[in-house]
């Protein structure tokens, strides 16, 4: 649709800190087929492995705006990613930190993909890659997206000290009418704010199965650095969908302490194994924990110091956070261990699981 870009393809620094926006685009496709061939890691529509065939607007600057871009696809085939809003620059924390009279002003709002009765081999994103990413949608009607599908994924975090600034609210993800796809979630992100977002799922599926509306890890550079992120009032709504899969839940937040997130399921039978690549988003293993002694192990007093987890089956929630610190290279040598922080949540309170109709096999809790 829009493209504003650098020179060059690896953005030299006195281009890519300046201002270059891509906003108001439309891109429409119908009965076509579109194929990119593999770029590098350099170009800025690869989205590292996965090239770019579809962007309603794609901007490559770091103050650049990719906002108010629209793509509707009808009966098409579409080899390649699809993406609403795009921001590609190559930055890392280390460069952000050298440039402190530079505030990241990168502002993915309002992009919508919809994708009606066609194919894509690749992933979708209503909004990729920006400081703020907030009132995205993407639209599935009878489409099958060999991918992942998140209507908000996160660039970098930008924080004031310890507490992020950037927000990701109000963001939708619609699967309606035999919609297929490997995985999705209204919101991926590292350590920001996600609050008020919602995913709807009607008659469709999620090969990987595992749902989140909001999916928060720790991801940061620098590990130690404790950036919270709040994660509120976010919604996930399934009807009329059987699923046999991992994990269901509004709002996994390991950075912060989620409130007030709700699950409803109805007429649909879900069956949860565990798994623990994908239990608690992969991030907290409990059966790991358990045989380390560190779940369900009982004082002198036959008291447990933190009760054990059930690994029969997976999970469904409203809220999930954990303080959870890991210790690698445990093994004695001439390295010490390593303490890597992956979680510094402390409650979850306030969120609700509302199930009606349909036989769950699976661990609920709030």
């Amino acid at each position: 649709g829009g493209l504003s870009r650098t020179n060059r393809a690896d953005a030299v620094d006195a281009e890519k800190w300046g201002t270059g926006n891509a906003t108001n685009n439309t891109v429409n496709i119908t009965n076509s087929t579109i194929t990119v061939a593999p770029q590098t890691s350099n170009s800025v529509f690869a989205i590292g492995n996965n090239p770019v065939a579809v962007a309603g607007g794609a901007s490559q600057y770091y103050l650049g705006d990719a906002a108010g871009n629209t793509v509707n696809i009808t009966g098409s085939q579409i080899n390649g990613a699809v993406v609403g809003g795009l921001s590609y620059v190559q930055t890392t924390q280390e460069e952000v930190d050298n440039h402190p009279d530079i505030t990241a002003n990168r502002n993915n709002n309002k992009n919508s993909v919809y994708i009606t009765d066609s194919t894509v081999a690749g992933d979708v994103y209503g909004s990729y890659g920006g400081v703020v990413g907030n009132n995205n949608k993407v639209v599935l009607d009878g489409a099958t997206v060999n991918g992942k599908v998140v209507a908000a994924k996160s660039g970098f975090t930008l924080h004031d000290d310890s507490v992020a600034t950037g927000t990701f609210d109000y963001n939708r993800l619609d699967l309606l009418n035999g919609s297929s796809v490997q995985a999705a979630a209204a919101v991926d992100a590292n350590n920001n704010n996600a609050s008020h977002n919602t995913m709807n799922i009607q008659n469709s599926t999620v090969a990987n199965g595992t749902l989140y509306t909001v999916r928060m890890i720790h991801g940061l550079e620098d590990n130690s650095n404790t950036i919270s992120g709040t994660t509120n009032y976010n919604t996930l709504s399934i009807a009329d969908t059987p699923m046999t899969g991992y994990e269901i839940g509004a709002t996994i937040n390991f950075t912060e302490n989620p409130s007030n997130n709700m699950v409803s399921i109805k007429n649909s039978d879900i069956t949860l194994n565990y798994d623990s690549d994908y239990t608690f988003g992969g991030i907290m293993d409990p059966q790991n924990l358990i045989s380390h002694k560190l779940l369900g192990t009982e004082t002198k007093l036959g008291n447990p110091i933190a009760p054990a987890l059930d690994t029969t089956h997976g999970y469904i929630f409203g809220g999930v956070t954990s303080d959870y610190t890991s210790t690698v290279n445990t093994t004695p040598s001439e390295t010490a261990p390593e303490e890597v922080i992956n979680g510094f949540g402390t409650s979850a309170n306030n969120n609700i699981v509302s199930l009606q109709g349909g036989t769950f096999n699976a661990n609920v809790i709030g």
